[in-house]
């Protein structure tokens, strides 16, 4: 009778055991699914498609997605997690991206959509209205298109909250500048919010930037200038002596150059 019980309990344990191996092994490919689609409402674990993606409205991935091509989320829509687009990358109105997302070319956010990370397309970055990126934001073509109330690192950049202009002269103050062109601050002046240019951002001894710059080409600064946000350019860096970036910098070449005594909060 002990034989047949321990004959039992082996053939027991031997169940059990499959029954895990079967489990982990299900487990770790639904850990990273290869599909093309999340229906409207669907809930999923992390993606990584051979392919496009396209999540439906309402829809969930706890994790990153990784598409080969192109990745487009529903309305209210969220990924918990990083995105990462072979392509084109487009979201619905008042999806959610609690991430960084990346594009090998276009990124186009909805309205009232929210990133909470940073934005790295190799094209255009098209922003809807109210969207929100709380990160960086880099387009390789320097093109930045700001719906109306769209903000990138807590700035508003909506065509009716900044100036086109190309200069600031010395001593003079401004608020938020948006230039279609190249933008040069004089000596001791100051703005009063951000600054956005499709060339060149250089910015006098002793200026003042109260917000982030972004510049489509090359970004220097003079000799004691103090830049209270990130400093985000698709060009090279250069930092005047004893001059300060209070949050991050990024280079789309990676050249940063620093002068003596130069600081900056940290360096993407």
């Amino acid at each position: 009778m002990k034989k047949i019980i321990d004959l039992g309990l082996l053939k027991f344990k031997t169940m059990l055991l499959i029954g895990f191996l079967v489990l982990g092994t299900t487990m770790a490919f639904a850990a990273d699914l290869d599909v093309t689609n999340l229906v409207a409402g669907g809930t999923s674990g992390a993606v990584n498609s051979s392919s496009a993606f396209t999540s439906g409205a309402n829809s969930t991935v706890n994790g990153n997605i990784i598409a080969k091509t192109a990745i487009t989320l529903g309305a209210s829509s969220r990924v918990i997690g990083n995105i990462t687009a072979g392509t084109a990358f487009t979201s619905g109105d008042g999806a959610v991206v609690t991430g960084n997302v990346t594009t090998g070319t276009a990124f186009t956010s909805g309205a009232n959509s929210v990133v909470t990370g940073n934005v790295y397309a190799a094209g255009d970055v098209t922003l809807g209205a109210n969207s929100h990126v709380m990160g960086l934001v880099q387009s390789g073509t320097g093109v930045i298109t700001y719906g109306d109330g769209a903000t990138v690192g807590g700035v508003s950049r909506s065509s009716s909250g900044c100036t086109n202009t190309t200069t600031l002269v010395a001593g003079g103050s401004s608020g938020s500048i948006c230039s279609s062109a190249a933008f040069t601050s004089g000596a001791n002046s100051t703005v009063n919010g951000s600054v956005s240019a499709q060339a060149a951002v250089t910015l006098g001894a002793n200026s003042r930037v109260v917000g982030n710059v972004y510049a489509g080409a090359d970004y220097t600064s003079g000799a004691n200038s103090v830049v209270t946000g990130n400093v985000n350019v698709v060009g090279d860096i250069t930092l005047g002596a004893n001059s300060r970036i209070v949050g991050t910098v990024h280079s789309g070449s990676g050249v940063i150059t620093y002068g003596a005594g130069a600081t900056v909060g940290g360096v993407n």
